[in-house]
């Protein structure tokens, strides 16, 4: 059955992220129904009640999870714009300068972390070799 091979449930810390447990049920949900899964999950450190199941999914996003979302639309905008060249730096600074009215200011720290989320990153100069015959050797 699915309890036992766990499906990477019952790996890492003392207990499993609501996230990924909700995840889990909802992919096998067509297949069981919600109440057999969270019995089942009962006994492991993945457990769940039904009720906390329900509010998970009925919950609404998190202002930071609206403002990182309508974000990451801007981030991807002002690096596709400016030749996906555009480092944290520049592209933090293009936001401030010209989104600043919609959004407010954005911390740096912020747009890095929404950029390694995305998987972007700005272009690299080519490293110099130096120009010795010692330098290769």
């Amino acid at each position: 059955m699915i309890f036992e091979e766990g499906f990477g449930l019952l790996r890492g810390g003392a207990r499993p992220p609501i996230k990924v447990v909700v995840d889990f049920i909802d992919a096998n949900r067509h297949e069981f129904g919600v109440e057999p899964i969270v019995r089942g999950l009962s006994g492991t450190a993945a457990r769940i009640v039904v009720s906390k199941y329900y509010a998970y999914k009925l919950r609404r996003p998190s202002i930071r999870a609206r403002r990182d979302r309508e974000l990451m639309v801007v981030i991807e905008d002002v690096y596709e714009a400016n030749y996906s060249c555009y480092g944290v730096q520049k592209v933090w600074k293009a936001i401030n300068r010209d989104y600043a009215d919609r959004f407010g200011p954005a911390d740096r720290c912020t747009v890095e972390r929404l950029m390694r989320r995305l998987g972007i990153d700005g272009a690299r100069r080519k490293r110099k070799r130096p120009k010795t015959a010692s330098a290769r050797a």
